[in-house]
């Protein structure tokens, strides 16, 4: 009568041990190889957008500075960056609590998820979730310094800087203290 849908289910489950994987590459460092950038984003989701989008960013990211390197066109990094992709927040959540040494030496983190739409197909824009007020990090000065430049290019794209959200870059949280800023388009039609 009033549009009213009602759904009725009836759930098996039960707990059980299991993994949640996490894959992992590096470029090693030069100089200060026991420092790590981090380049984390979320595998198993049905979306391009979301986030393979992420993924394909930051494998090609990596297999493009290595390339370059090969090539004796730019020299290694100093510290090594690292890509991780898992489970969104809970398969490296779980990492780290069975890892917790791994974010001993890492200068910070970045979180490409969702990026690369078009933007006026989408109608989305940037959104770059900063550090969280108590683990401040020069890494949002050179977000937002880096994308200013790009957009410069781009001026009917918007793009704006959010506080910190807990999300994917969960290990901006002081409680690990690995500054990661989020690059999300949000508000996407699709």
């Amino acid at each position: 009568e009033n549009n009213e849908v009602k759904a009725f289910a009836d759930v098996q489950c039960r707990l059980y041990d299991d993994t949640l994987p996490v894959t992992t590459c590096t470029i090693p460092g030069s100089t200060e190889p026991e420092k790590e950038i981090w380049l984390i984003q979320h595998l198993h989701e049905v979306g391009a957008h979301d986030n393979a989008s992420g993924v394909g960013t930051a494998l090609e990211a990596v297999r493009s500075l290595k390339n370059l390197i090969d090539k004796g066109i730019i020299e290694p990094p100093k510290r090594t960056i690292r890509v991780i992709c898992s489970w969104e927040i809970i398969g490296f959540l779980a990492h780290l609590c069975a890892n917790p040494e791994i974010a001993e030496n890492v200068v910070c983190g970045f979180n490409p998820d969702m990026v690369g739409p078009d933007l006026d197909k989408c109608r989305s824009w940037l959104q770059i979730f900063e550090e969280p007020h108590s683990n401040p990090h020069c890494i949002d000065d050179l977000t937002i310094d880096l994308t200013r430049r790009v957009f410069a290019h781009h001026p009917r794209w918007h793009w704006e800087v959010r506080p910190f959200m807990l999300n994917d870059n969960f290990t901006a949280d002081p409680a690990i203290g690995v500054p990661t800023p989020s690059l999300i388009f949000l508000r996407d039609r699709y």
